[in-house]
């Protein structure tokens, strides 16, 4: 990455709920009835040399395990949604115009369309990021194998996390997440270990103040999915959020927090 450039991907959504895939990897989730209807989030740390695939899928499943598989027939009338990936100058509001849009997908009505669809519906594109940040690890972790055990194995990698929270150890903490940390030092050269561990040690002072920072799990809510071409398994709750939740000191909140899980060197590890 360029120091005075970054990538964002981008989702606007009307009438209609939808999520953005970037290399096969969920990146943002928008229900209009619950949430804002534009998010951009900066993603260089999940682009990959060479070809970069974006995708929209509209009306997604209810949760996010189904979000490819159940399919309805509906009606969206005059419903639309984009994804975007766009390349912007550091410090500028993250409006399309104020960036360089590289790929864009869309979906909206066709004219004289009005009878109902099967739902979802996927739009795919594709930008070419030559060397990109350079290959990931994950990008080399053997395809998954679904099921039960997997299931369990991801359980055990969050339970780890949250021990590593309720000990408030930031070195503890670091040690787990010392590989997507690099990673991100290497997608964002202005952010650097040094940073990133002095964060880390401000972040975990504030959520020790209370003991009960970490909320129980409820796995019965887990709803896993397998992603990024079948290296990833994300950690996610039947709500799109999630499953590892950190409680606010200040006012009582939620804070989801979800991970991505592939497996290097034998057993799953957090990758972002």
């Amino acid at each position: 990455m360029a120091l005075d450039r970054v990538l964002h991907a981008q989702l606007h959504v009307e009438r209609c709920t939808a999520e953005l895939f970037l290399n096969g990897i969920p990146i943002v989730h928008i229900d209009p009835k619950r949430r804002t209807a534009f998010e951009s989030r900066a993603v260089e740390q999940f682009i990959v040399p060479g070809k970069n695939r974006v995708e929209l899928l509209v009306e997604p499943g209810p949760h996010p395990s189904v979000a490819r598989t159940e399919l309805r027939q509906m009606k969206l009338g005059d419903a639309w949604a984009v994804a975007r990936l766009v390349s912007f100058p550091d410090g500028v509001f993250t409006e399309p115009e104020n960036g360089t849009v590289l790929g864009e997908v869309r979906f909206e009505r066709l004219p004289d369309q009005d009878e109902s669809r099967t739902m979802p519906a996927s739009l795919v594109g594709e930008v070419e990021l030559a060397s990109a940040n350079g290959r990931w690890a994950w990008q080399d972790a053997p395809v998954l194998d679904p099921g039960d055990a997997l299931v369990a194995e991801a359980r055990a990698v969050l339970e780890e996390l949250a021990a590593a929270y309720r000990v408030g150890s930031a070195p503890a903490i670091w040690k787990l997440f010392e590989g997507p940390t690099k990673d991100l030092a290497r997608a964002y050269p202005a952010f650097t270990e040094a940073m990133a561990k002095s964060e880390l040690e401000l972040l975990t002072a504030h959520f020790t103040k209370i003991p009960d920072r970490v909320i129980p799990f409820k796995p019965e809510e887990h709803d896993f999915r397998i992603v990024g071409g079948g290296r990833l398994i994300e950690c996610v709750d039947r709500d799109w959020k999630g499953s590892l939740r950190i409680k606010d000191p200040d006012d009582g909140s939620e804070t989801p927090v979800t991970h991505l899980l592939a497996r290097l060197d034998g057993r799953l590890r957090v990758v972002r």
